[in-house]
Order: structure tokens, then C-alpha cells, then sequence
């Protein structure tokens, strides 16, 4: 008897309407604006536009790992007006000793990625370390981050001295070869981000993170940044059967 196998169609991607939706949403609001007024399109409306975007497009990028490795932060936000509000005060301390040159600015600056950084750090090691969701982390330090910056404001505003205003305000509405600058810095972190996220180990460590994690543990990535906060499984602890001893 002879049999005849049945060929097997091959998958082919289908488009999926999904991946535009963000982009036809986009497209639609831009359709809306120059509807309703005609100067929406303008190439300095455009350039405006796009520049104060690009303050939370920075923020954005940075969410964007944290929700890849399968968490969200809530707290951002939150996080980026108490880092702003203590960039303003370091500042306005600094500015009798340091005066109002790009000294002074370069430690705010620095000072504001390192309260960053430590406010992130402490997100992190509640949710790998402490166990906690990062729903309810994230959450929490969004208050503390909210009520802190009321409390440093007294409930109003703060304002920048007005000198190192005037030295820093190339960063915030400068233009290079007539793109703003905050647009440039955008760019770069853009391309940064998208090299470290496809072309590094720790780029592909997150995605492995976001789409198993238990799987990523299987293939020895520290998930949670080191070996001695790792949820031992039994399952990793027994020995596999090509490991035991013949009897």
C-alpha cells in the first residue's frame, strides 16, 4: 500500500491592523487639529509640538524596558515632578557659591539623573527584592513622589533663580541647524535605547524576562540582577535524570 502524505501549507504572517493602531490614531488627531485650525500643520507648529513631546517621549523610552520585561511603573510621572522640583532647589542652593553659569546647571543636571536613578533603584529592589508587586510599588512611591513635591512646594510652585534660567534655557528652546534641541536629545536617546534593546545581551535578557520569566531562569539570566535573590525552584534543585549515578 503506498500513501500519499498530505502537504503542509506553510504560516504566513498575516497583518495585523493592531501594529497601525497607534499610528492611525496619530494620523486622525493630526486630521482633527488642521480641521479645526489652519496654521496646525505649520512647519514651527510641527517643530513645537514635537519639542515639548519630547520631554515625555524620554520618559516614555525608559518605561518602555520596564514594560518590555513584563512589569509598568505607575510612578513616573509622579517621579519626574519631584526630580524637577529638586533640580529647581540644588540649583537655587548652588547658585551663591557656584553662581549662574553652566557649573551650576551641569550639577543639576547630575543631580537629577542620580535622584532618578536612586528612585528607581528603590521601585526595583521592592519588587525583586522585597517580593511586591509592582503594581502596588509603583503605586505607593507615586504618592510619595506626589506628596513630597507638594511638601518641598508648600502646596504652590517653584521657580527657578532667573539667571540660571537664562543659562539654561538653550537646552530647553535652543535649535541646532534649526532642529530644537530637546528633539535632538530625544533622537539620540531613541537610537541609544534601540541599540541596547536589539543588539545587547541585556536587551535580549529583558525581552527573555517579558515574554517567560520563569523560562529566562531555566536559561541561567539572573532576573532579578543576582544569583542570591533568585526563587530557588525544586525543579532546579533535583538533579535530571542524565545527572544521576547509574545504580
Amino acid at each position: 500500500m503506498t500513501s500519499t502524505a498530505t502537504p503542509q501549507r506553510v504560516a504566513r504572517p498575516r497583518f495585523r491592523l493592531g501594529v497601525l493602531g497607534p499610528l492611525l490614531a496619530l494620523l486622525l488627531l493630526m486630521i482633527l487639529g488642521a480641521s479645526l485650525n489652519g496654521n496646525f500643520l505649520t512647519i514651527a507648529n510641527m517643530s513645537n509640538i514635537v519639542a515639548r513631546a519630547s520631554f515625555i517621549g524620554v520618559i516614555a523610552i525608559g518605561a518602555t524596558f520596564v514594560i518590555t520585561s513584563g512589569g509598568l511603573d505607575l510612578s513616573v510621572g509622579s517621579m519626574a515632578a519631584f526630580i524637577a522640583g529638586m533640580v529647581i532647589i540644588i540649583i537655587n542652593s548652588a547658585v551663591p557659591g557656584l553662581g549662574t553659569g553652566w557649573s551650576v546647571v551641569g550639577l543639576g543636571i547630575i543631580a537629577g539623573l542620580a535622584i532618578g536613578s536612586l528612585g528607581g533603584a528603590a521601585n526595583g529592589l521592592l519588587v525583586t527584592v522585597g517580593r511586591i508587586e509592582p503594581f502596588i510599588v509603583t503605586l505607593g512611591s507615586l504618592g510619595i513622589f506626589r506628596a513630597l513635591i507638594t511638601f518641598l512646594a508648600n502646596g504652590g510652585t517653584l521657580n527657578l533663580n532667573f539667571a540660571a534660567s537664562d543659562t539654561y534655557s538653550p537646552l530647553y528652546s535652543g535649535n541646532v541647524l534649526g532642529i530644537p534641541v530637546p528633539i535632538i536629545v530625544f533622537a539620540v536617546v531613541a537610537i541609544i535605547a534601540e541599540v541596547v534593546m536589539r543588539r545587547t545581551t541585556f536587551g535580549r535578557h529583558i525581552a527573555a524576562i517579558g515574554s517567560n520569566e520563569q523560562v529566562a531562569r531555566y536559561s541561567a539570566i539572573k532576573v532579578d540582577r543576582g544569583g542570591w535573590t533568585l526563587v530557588r525552584d525544586s525543579a532546579l534543585e533535583s538533579p535530571m535524570p542524565q545527572d544521576r549515578e547509574p545504580k
